[in-house]
């Protein structure tokens, strides 16, 4: 029972030290989150050229330059203040690869939801084959009047302190 319970604690541990984004990082080509980072920024600077020039041939267009022009409209006009990888999709079949990969930036105010789908015979020589781009709202944020908690776990650690000293007074007189 006890090796049982040593081996819950330790899973427990182990799963609690497992940090997503950097498996995430680790486990995605370099290059294609540079992309994809890089993708964002040109759109966040309204450089709708150099975007279309990284797409497969094929999609490009004047439909495509007025998709882009959209796509920097829900774009903040400021620098992010910080971004995480929200998902990736990577497949490889007869070499030919194909990710997505999804990340938030958050900026002072909002919080915008980025989608790069690319497609090639290498990490180096990937195209963009969709962009999709848009706002999602912000994540909850903790309650500021949990002004109760404090005294609640100062009395609970009061109970306790209260019986461990009965539980060594009963101790102390048995062995005395």
């Amino acid at each position: 029972m006890a090796k049982r319970i040593l081996c819950l604690i330790l899973l427990a541990l182990l799963a609690n030290a497992c940090d997503m984004q950097k498996l995430m990082k680790d486990m995605t080509a370099p290059q294609d989150l540079a992309l994809a980072d890089q993708c964002f920024e040109l759109l966040r600077l309204h450089d709708v050229a150099a975007v279309e020039d990284k797409f497969d041939p094929q999609a490009r267009g004047v439909v495509l330059e007025m998709q882009l022009q959209s796509l920097t409209a829900e774009i903040p006009d400021e620098a992010p203040k910080s971004s995480s990888i929200t998902s990736v999709n990577s497949n490889t079949t007869n070499g030919h690869r194909k990710v997505s990969v999804t990340k938030i930036y958050q900026f002072s105010k909002d919080w915008v939801a980025f989608n790069i789908e690319t497609a090639g015979n290498s990490a180096d020589a990937m195209q963009i084959e969709r962009l999709d781009l848009h706002r999602v709202a912000p994540p909850p944020t903790p309650p500021t009047s949990a002004w109760w908690i404090t005294p609640l776990a100062l009395l609970g650690l009061g109970l306790w302190l209260l019986l461990m000293f009965v539980i060594y007074r009963r101790y102390a007189k048995k062995a005395g």
